[in-house]
């Protein structure tokens, strides 16, 4: 990897970070839109994507005449991640603007 792409990525992560740190009061609120993000992508959206990827890398088109359907259940899977993604993004938006009220 190329070292000054890392640097600079770092620094960027660690100011973000700073800055987050000293404007945010609760850190709930960081905690929550984090576990947003992680388990989503956890749960829905990795699985998802490994699976069609591989399904569609290594699969024989006999495998994938037989067992197509488990790839439709996969974006399904991934549909279903991207509501609950919204949700539980709102739900945390909501909170924080219910907070300053």
């Amino acid at each position: 990897m190329n070292y000054g792409i890392y640097a600079v990525t770092a620094a960027i992560i660690y100011c973000a970070e700073a800055y987050i740190a000293i404007v945010v009061t609760n850190i709930g609120d960081v905690f929550g839109f984090v576990g947003t993000f992680a388990g989503t992508s956890i749960s829905y959206f990795i699985p998802t994507i490994l699976f069609c990827h591989g399904f569609n890398k290594f699969a024989t088109v006999d495998y994938k005449h037989r067992f197509g359907h488990w790839y439709k259940i996969a974006i399904l899977n991934g549909l279903i991640g991207i509501f609950f993604f919204g949700l539980f993004l709102y739900a945390n938006i909501l909170s924080i603007t219910a907070k300053k009220e």
